[in-house]
């Protein structure tokens, strides 16, 4: 004869699963954690020994919320990652610069303006891209 003592166990497992998910918040915590780890393996993107700007991309277009914000932070804990602090804080730089874009501009974009925030960030990422160069050229100590 043979004891089962593993049902009671997953019978209560399942129970308490059932009874969290039925919770809002779960929802877009999962959401979050997920926006957080594809932004994480995104980040790790390079070209000719830069980083490429996705994950930056991703939290631009998941618009203003908390996914938003988990992507950025993935994202800048992926450029810390795959790349060293230093060569990180750009990119993480631009992020903060696009996720205040969505901050102050959010609850004023439409659906018809979806290419507002990742416009923003192709324009911080270009700015990025001439203002280095320029500082280098006229002050080469810096």
């Amino acid at each position: 004869m043979k004891v089962q003592i593993q049902a009671p166990v997953r019978r209560e497992l399942r129970q308490r699963l059932l009874r969290w998910s039925g919770h809002p918040w779960v929802e877009g915590a999962l959401r979050c954690l997920g926006a957080m780890a594809v932004s994480f393996f995104l980040a790790g993107a390079e070209l000719g020994g830069g980083f490429l700007p996705l994950s930056i991309s991703m939290a631009a277009v998941l618009g203003l919320g908390l996914p938003s914000f988990g992507a950025y932070i993935g994202g800048c804990i992926g450029y810390a990652v795959f790349f060293g602090l230093d060569t990180a804080v750009e990119p993480m730089a631009i992020g903060l610069l696009v996720e205040a874009c969505l901050c102050i501009f959010g609850d004023q974009l439409q659906e018809e303006n979806r290419w507002f925030a990742p416009g923003c960030a192709m324009l911080f990422i270009i700015d990025r891209g001439t203002y280095i160069p320029i500082i280098t050229t006229f002050f080469p100590a810096c």
